[in-house]
């Protein structure tokens, strides 16, 4: 797998993009990849869109909150779409981060197929 990724920070709004080529057991595929992030205080609203298209196919598209509990700690909820060709399915995900380092952790949040389909 090979591919680029951008990130930025603007005025509150955070925003990170992944363009990549996937080739696995499973099939070849491009993936696009994007996610945003507006905080406000502790609380941050968030949305995230990824496809695979090519011999896998599938779209996720989430929105979704998360609370920052101070040094380190965060809560977040997601309310979601993951479909898969033509059929499609909603879920909900809850959980709990801790982030070590400068800035929380990595420079990058996740990306690549489990972005997009769960589980894979």
């Amino acid at each position: 797998a090979y591919g680029i990724e951008a990130a930025g920070d603007f005025a509150g709004f955070g925003v990170e993009g992944a363009l990549g080529r996937i080739e696995a057991e499973g099939g070849d595929g491009m993936l696009l990849l994007a996610q945003g992030r507006y905080g406000f205080g502790p609380f941050a609203a968030t949305g995230r869109v990824g496809n695979l298209s090519g011999d896998l196919d599938a779209t996720r598209v989430a929105v979704g909150g998360e609370y920052d509990l101070g040094f380190g700690p965060q809560v977040y909820g997601e309310i979601g779409q993951v479909s898969d060709g033509d059929q499609g399915e909603a879920y909900l995900s809850l959980g709990a981060r801790v982030a070590i380092g400068p800035k929380g952790g990595t420079t990058f949040g996740s990306r690549g197929v489990f972005e997009v389909i769960p589980g894979f």
